[in-house]
C-alpha cells in the first residue's frame, strides 16, 4: 500500500466540524476530487467520523501500531 501525507494543518479545536471544515477546504483547493480508497492514522474519534462523512467509500484503518477502526 502506498502511503501519501494528504495535508498538516493546525487547529485550536478538535471536534468533528474541525475535521469536517479542514477536509472540505482541502477538496475545494483540488483540481478534481481525489481517489481515496483507505485512510491510515491515528486513533482519534473525531477525524474518523469526519472522514466517513467526507469519504463516505473509503476504509478507516488505524496506523501500524494502533487498532482498525
Amino acid at each position: 500500500m502506498k502511503q501519501v501525507t494528504l495535508k498538516y494543518g493546525l487547529m485550536s479545536g478538535c471536534r468533528k466540524q474541525d475535521y469536517i471544515a479542514i477536509l472540505q477546504r482541502v477538496l475545494d483547493i483540488l483540481p478534481e476530487a481525489p481517489v481515496v480508497d483507505c485512510f491510515c492514522m491515528d486513533f482519534e474519534i473525531c477525524l474518523s467520523q469526519a472522514l466517513r462523512q467526507v469519504f463516505p467509500r473509503t476504509v478507516l484503518k488505524g496506523c501500524a501500531i494502533g487498532p482498525n477502526l
